[in-house]
Parts: C-alpha cells; sequence; structure tokens
C-alpha cells in the first residue's frame, strides 16, 4: 500500500536541469529500502557528474545562483523528503538551502550536495519499502508503498 507521496512542478524548457532532475529521479524508481534499514540519497544517486550524463544548471552557493553540475537534483530529494515527511518516517539528516526554491514551501526543502550534504532517513516500519518516481511533461511524483 502507498504511506507517502508528493508531487512537484518543474520548467520543461530548462532543458539541463530536467535532464538532471530525470536521471536522479531514475536513480530512485524501484529502489527498496528493508524494514530498519537507513537510506541515503547520495549513496544511492551517486555523483552528479558529466561522466554519468549530469548537465550544468543553476545550484545555490553560499546564497549564490551559479551553474554547477547536477542542478534540479534538489528539487528530487525535496519532493522524496516530503513523501517521507507524509509517510512519518524517520528523517536521520537534513538540510535547507541558502535561498528559496519555489518548488516546495519554505522549510520543506531538503538540499543535496555528494560528499558534503545528504539527505537520509530511516524505515523505521515493519516492512520493506519502494521508492516509485514518475516524471511527467512538468511534474515530478514520489511515491512510497509497502
Amino acid at each position: 500500500q502507498q504511506i507517502g507521496a508528493y508531487t512537484t512542478y518543474f520548467n520543461p524548457d530548462e532543458k539541463n536541469r530536467t535532464i538532471n532532475l530525470k536521471l536522479a529521479a531514475a536513480a530512485l524508481h524501484e529502489q527498496q529500502i528493508g524494514a530498519g534499514a537507513n537510506f541515503s540519497f547520495n549513496q544511492t544517486v551517486g555523483s552528479r557528474t558529466p561522466q554519468r550524463g549530469y548537465l550544468k544548471a543553476i545550484i545555490f552557493v553560499e546564497g549564490e545562483e551559479v551553474l554547477g553540475y547536477g542542478g534540479g537534483v534538489c528539487q528530487v530529494s525535496s519532493t522524496l523528503y516530503n513523501a517521507v515527511l507524509e509517510a512519518d518516517l524517520k528523517v536521520l539528516e537534513r538540510h535547507s538551502h541558502s535561498l528559496p526554491v519555489g518548488y516546495v514551501p519554505t522549510g520543506k526543502d531538503a538540499t543535496v550536495a555528494y560528499g558534503s550534504k545528504d539527505f537520509c532517513f530511516q524505515n523505521d516500519g515493519a516492512k520493506p519499502l519502494t521508492i516509485k518516481c514518475t516524471v511527467g511533461k512538468n511534474s515530478l511524483r514520489i511515491e512510497l508503498w509497502q
């Protein structure tokens, strides 16, 4: 059964950002987390490098908008964070952006930076979880199933 879900929206005209978002969502899709197991976004998605297909798009660095590989990936981690909140799972690590983002309400974001900032949670339920990601023309939906 579905225990948590969240949908965010993006501008498909921002092509590099959309590609990055789709790559991260594909890495999460169908991931399974055993009962009692911890989940790390960075471990699961991996590094956001050009060798892995990631492109440059806007990222936030110390309150500034700059171009960086993997821009848009934080929308995936933030969408997952909101699904985790709905499922009432235990959040182990979460960081806010240095600037407001437009795709989730203030305080509901989860920024990630490979090697320094992660989003982690624990499946503290009695059953394994499966993450399901659906990317539409301008939307990202993440569902958590038991």
